[in-house]
């Protein structure tokens, strides 16, 4: 009597091709889900990075925080300000400053001293856009102090 070996139990060669398709599929739809969600991450950081900073800006404004080294505040506190810097080696950079009457007036931005040694910097791909024909150097946000007690 001949055996029969045709019964050995195993996969085809078209199966192992179609399950390594099917897991390429998924994996480059996964893949792409995660690029997606880590752009959509680093926009939401920086979104909130920003706000922080402007809403710095205007709480040592209103209660009227003047730094306590000389370098950085000589004369009258004027308030703070936010620099967000659009085009140059800078791009895609923003700083708070604070703005104070005794200092040096001939610096850029005037009479406004950086709060930070380093400039806060954008995500990499995210970047500040303008509208309009010439991209700005620099948008800059003041808030100005206010005396009440001088008022009037």
């Amino acid at each position: 009597m001949i055996k029969k070996i045709f019964n050995l139990k195993g996969f085809t060669l078209i199966e192992l091709i179609i399950v390594f398709t099917v897991l390429a599929i998924l994996s480059v739809g996964g893949i792409a889900a995660f690029v997606s969600y880590s752009q959509l991450q680093s926009l939401s950081n920086d979104r909130e990075n920003i706000i922080a900073i402007v809403n710095l800006a205007k709480a040592n404004t209103t209660s009227q925080f003047k730094p306590t080294s000389t370098a950085k505040c000589q004369g009258t506190l004027e308030g703070y300000s936010v620099v967000f810097t659009t085009s140059g080696s800078d791009a895609n950079t923003y700083q708070l400053y604070v703005r104070c009457s005794g200092n040096n007036p001939g610096s850029s931005p005037p009479r406004e001293i950086e709060m930070r040694d380093a400039p806060y910097k954008l995500s990499k791909g995210i970047s500040f856009i303008t509208s309009g024909a010439t991209p700005y150097e620099c948008i800059i946000c003041i808030f100005s102090s206010f005396n009440w007690r001088n008022s009037g």
